[in-house]
């Protein structure tokens, strides 16, 4: 739902739901929604909302958040509406949740960004207690609330099916302390992500949690040949790249992705240039990470990321960059028809 200025907000919307409602009968598992706000970069303030409304137009995919921020909400209320989500789906909820990185976001808040990973912790401390637990209080830092019960309660158990997003060894070893899934997306290099999947590991053992394999989350542009999906990915994930910078620091560059966001304990950087020779080696930079090419060369990634990470579950991005309903189409049909059968039976 990224929306650079271009067109009217609820424009972009219908016609992200439009590509939604492709998902289900095109055979794919499950469709996921992002929480950002105050910018054009997906504006979307409540996934969950998001999702519920999913829920009614839709009758077998799970449904995902990538990610709830915790830190922005109260967990009891996140708790509440996650309920809700599981009794109107019958089950299909997947909640992701994470600790955000965006400067303009954790300002529109009024939240020191530096309380991020602390307010997360105790955010899943609390909704797992909301949600498991009959009547509960709480007492923590950030959020306590007295003896109640969570009403509705939940009925299909969806404290078994969270994860969390981690872009760092610290989130990594947070997600896996408090028995959750993992979540990843490509970074700057394969040690990161190597080095974020071992903290997660190795902290859900210390636990006395089973680490499951992690979830992969990549941009998308296929077509039936190399240099159709590359002037694709160059065209949309071009403004994709310079969204990512100005939401998560609010400066054009050199920000390419939320990996790159200064965390807990990084020293500030003063805003830089974006010249277009900057802006380019960005993308293609990006364009590296993700699925660009044929359908075959796409499959083969995933191969491979499954092979280098362990990971067992893949989400798409098929629409960014303000791209065109038309092209996104193209691509998620493509995919469908093409890649999913090449991967699905491994």
């Amino acid at each position: 739902m990224m929306n650079p200025g271009l067109r009217p907000d609820e424009e972009v919307y219908r016609t992200a739901l439009r590509l939604a409602d492709l998902v289900e009968p095109l055979g794919y598992d499950s469709i996921w929604t992002v929480e950002h706000h105050f910018t054009g970069h997906s504006p979307i303030p409540n996934a969950l909302q998001l999702l519920t409304y999913v829920a009614g137009r839709t009758h077998r995919i799970e449904l995902g958040t990538a990610v709830v921020v915790l830190p922005w909400h109260n967990p009891l209320r996140v708790a509440e509406e996650i309920a809700v989500l599981d009794l109107l789906s019958e089950g299909r909820a997947t909640i992701g949740f994470g600790r955000g990185a965006s400067v303009v976001e954790y300002a529109g808040f009024c939240i020191p960004r530096q309380e991020g990973l602390a307010r997360l912790s105790e955010g899943i401390d609390f909704v797992i207690r909301a949600l498991t637990t009959e009547r509960f209080a709480f007492d923590g830092q950030f959020y306590s609330c007295p003896e109640l019960a969570l009403r509705p309660r939940p009925v299909h158990d969806p404290a078994r099916r969270l994860l969390g997003a981690a872009h760092s060894t610290q989130s990594a070893r947070l997600v896996g302390a408090k028995g959750l899934r993992l979540l990843i997306s490509p970074e700057r290099d394969r040690s990161i992500a190597e080095d974020i999947i071992r903290g997660y590991r190795s902290s859900s053992l210390e636990h006395g949690h089973q680490p499951a394999p992690p979830t992969i989350h990549l941009y998308v542009s296929v077509a039936l040949t190399a240099a159709e999906a590359q002037v694709r990915a160059r065209t949309y994930m071009t403004p994709m790249v310079e969204s990512l910078a100005r939401h998560y620091r609010g400066t054009p560059l050199p920000v390419v992705t939320p990996n790159d966001v200064p965390q807990e304990g990084d020293e500030e950087q003063e805003p830089q240039a974006s010249p277009k020779g900057e802006l380019s080696r960005a993308t293609e930079a990006f364009m590296a990470k993700h699925l660009v090419g044929t359908p075959d060369e796409c499959a083969r990634r995933i191969r491979e990321f499954k092979c280098m990470f362990g990971a067992d579950h893949f989400i798409g991005e098929f629409s960014y960059g303000a791209m065109p309903y038309e092209e996104a189409e193209q691509n998620i049909r493509l995919f469908a028809r093409e890649v999913l059968p090449k991967i699905s039976t491994e």
